[in-house]
């Protein structure tokens, strides 16, 4: 089903789309510069001020302590106040959240707890268990006050030893326009760098959702997919391919999945593999597991009488970071798609009597004229025509090509 090109890395570079033209699910949250700017206020309100009161909740003789033992107060009054205070810290130290996490699980570990033979966690001493950020922050909220105060030195020992004061220290010596572009541009391009990355993968599905909907005679799961692009995946059992709970080492997980109405059967499974920046761990995990997918939808079709098919939907300049792992990709699915390829999809769906499409064409400013004569080649040997009469049907933007319905 690979279009006019000599290899699938030759479509694949053809057609690869930049971040900024990768589909967005929904909007970035810029919550996260508003949340620092309001720690900030705080903590100028609060070193700026004469009366010490909000300080002695949590230390004595706070008049006589210096200014950097006062602002070393004030972050574990705070953490405590607004246990969210973590997140903020992390980022103006610049520490991602899985190296606190690893972090800080040691040194709740190494930390007695106040009431129990254990760290601070709960945790054995001769025992290591990596608690969530969220699991440590909930700490800071225990009904036991000698739990609270623990855990919030502890999480300022750390933060500490990092720099925070430092960095909190260069903040207020800057007005509040300096303030806001070093947040905007400093310190928070990283996590909203993180969060777009997701959520134009997560687009993509959404686009490709939404062009079945042109298709009454398809159907699409999750149903919601189209309007909900950050919807959850769909599980399909290992054993019989039905939709199941998730459950560890009996499911496989699915972007989406198309059925045939009629037959209700599992015509595609479509893994999302979007990555604008480089995969990292997890993206590498689960493009490695596209060879076990074949190999089970292989046995299925074989004991089910069935023909299911493994697409992934991939795209992005992150691979150009890692080739390898984007030819694990390609050499283990049936058939790929991108953004610049969605017709792709809809012709094959057509080709396979599932849909119906009336025409197509190709976009002239992006194909030349020999891939145009090859690409309607293509086309009309999967039943779908090019020089249709266009004002009798409705038009469809499938990446490069404009399909009529």
């Amino acid at each position: 089903m690979g279009l006019i090109y000599q290899s699938n890395e030759e479509e694949y570079w053809r057609h690869v789309s930049p971040q900024d033209k990768l589909p967005l699910a929904g909007e970035v949250s810029t919550s996260g510069i508003a949340k620092l700017n309001e720690l900030l206020a705080d903590l100028n309100s609060t070193m700026g001020s004469e009366s010490k009161e909000k300080l002695t909740d949590y230390a004595e003789d706070s008049d006589n302590k210096d200014e950097t033992d006062k602002m070393r107060e004030w972050v574990e009054r705070r953490l405590i106040e607004e246990p969210s205070t973590v997140d903020h810290l992390r980022k103006l130290v610049g520490i991602k959240d899985k190296r606190l996490y690893l972090d800080l699980s040691y040194d709740f570990r190494a930390t007695p707890h106040p009431n129990k033979d254990t760290g601070l966690c709960g945790c054995p001493k001769d025992d290591f268990i990596a608690h969530q950020t969220s699991v440590l922050k909930n700490k800071l909220g225990s009904s036991d006050p000698e739990v609270r105060q623990r855990s919030s030195e502890v999480f300022a020992d750390y933060f500490v030893e990092r720099g925070v004061l430092d960095v909190l220290e260069i903040f207020r010596e800057l007005d509040d326009p300096q303030v806001e572009t070093v947040i905007e541009n400093v310190i928070m391009p990283h996590d909203l760098q993180m969060e777009e990355a997701k959520r134009r993968g997560h687009g993509a599905e959404g686009v490709i959702a939404s062009l079945l909907d042109n298709f009454g005679e398809v159907e699409v799961l999750p149903g919601d997919k189209a309007a909900n692009p950050m919807s959850s995946d769909v599980r399909l059992s290992e054993d019989d391919y039905s939709i199941s709970d998730k459950k560890a080492s009996e499911t496989d997980s699915y972007d989406l999945l198309i059925r045939d109405e009629d037959e209700n059967k599992h015509v595609l499974g479509v893994l999302g593999l979007v990555h604008s920046s480089d995969p990292g761990e997890y993206g590498v995990g689960k493009t490695g597991r596209t060879e076990e997918y074949q190999s089970r939808i292989e046995e299925y079709n074989e004991n089910h009488d069935a023909d299911m098919e493994l697409w992934a939907l991939v795209d992005g300049c992150g691979f150009g970071d890692n080739k390898g792992t984007l030819r694990a990709v390609l050499n283990h699915v049936d058939e790929f798609v991108q953004m610049n390829t969605a017709y792709k999809f809809l012709v094959h769906l057509h080709d396979k009597d599932i849909i119906d499409i009336h025409g197509i064409e190709f976009d002239r400013k992006f194909y030349d004229s020999d891939e145009i004569d090859e690409l309607t080649d293509w086309a009309e040997a999967r039943g779908v025509k090019t020089g249709v009469n266009t004002d009798s049907f409705d038009e469809v933007e499938a990446g490069k090509a404009k399909i009529y319905v």
